[in-house]
């Protein structure tokens, strides 16, 4: 039985490598996706996650107000979040900040929703592999999750396949200044598996029944 088990995981495994390989390949194909490019300018010397020098917890509203400005966006609330929305041909459709009653001044939070999916092969070369893959909706949404002490960036898919979760792009971006505790709900990044193979992982899951 195990030779038999054997036989089948070396092919699968070949696979999974193969399409990681894939995915980097085809983004270093494309021109760079202007979303991404955002954690690069004005992020120089400064920790993820950072997004045109915008860094939460650190950045405050003046400043972010004056570089979300520069973006051509344009301030539409300003109550207990602020959003910004935009009218040029941006593949930003709007940028909310997220404020905490302990620091009004400071930037708590940064979520981007974008009208121009971002490419998995964009992602894997901008930011390497991600370190969780948070599941909803019995696969339906899936979140990947890149954690460090200074933060979390989180990238949302729309509506996807059961079997595999990461061939959608992704279409909500997320900022924030801690490090969430996300191994109660959510699983180690174990590479580009089914469904299935995440569910032996964790059989227990509510979506795995």
């Amino acid at each position: 039985m195990i030779r038999i088990y054997l036989r089948l995981a070396i092919p699968l495994l070949a696979i999974f490598i193969a399409l990681n390989i894939a995915a980097r390949a085809f983004g270093s194909t494309q021109a760079p996706n202007p979303v991404l490019r955002g954690f690069t300018e004005g992020c120089e010397g400064k920790p993820q996650p950072c997004w045109y020098g915008i860094v939460p917890g650190v950045t405050s509203l003046a400043e972010a107000d004056r570089i979300i400005r520069q973006q051509n966006f344009i301030k539409r609330q300003n109550t207990i979040v602020v959003i910004y929305d935009t009218f040029s041909n941006s593949p930003i459709s709007s940028l909310t900040i997220g404020i905490s009653a302990s620091q009004p001044d400071k930037v708590q939070g940064l979520a981007l929703d974008l009208t121009e999916n971002i490419r998995l092969g964009d992602l894997l070369i901008q930011f390497d592999e991600p370190d969780w893959i948070d599941i909803h909706d019995n696969f339906r949404l899936t979140d990947l999750i890149y954690a460090s002490e200074n933060g979390t960036i989180s990238l949302r898919t729309g509506i996807q396949s059961r079997f595999y979760p990461f061939q959608q792009n992704f279409e909500a971006i997320g900022l924030l200044p801690v490090k969430p505790i996300y191994e109660n709900y959510s699983y180690n990044w174990y590479g580009f598996m089914p469904s299935w193979r995440y569910c032996q992982r964790r059989p227990l899951a509510a979506f795995c029944n």
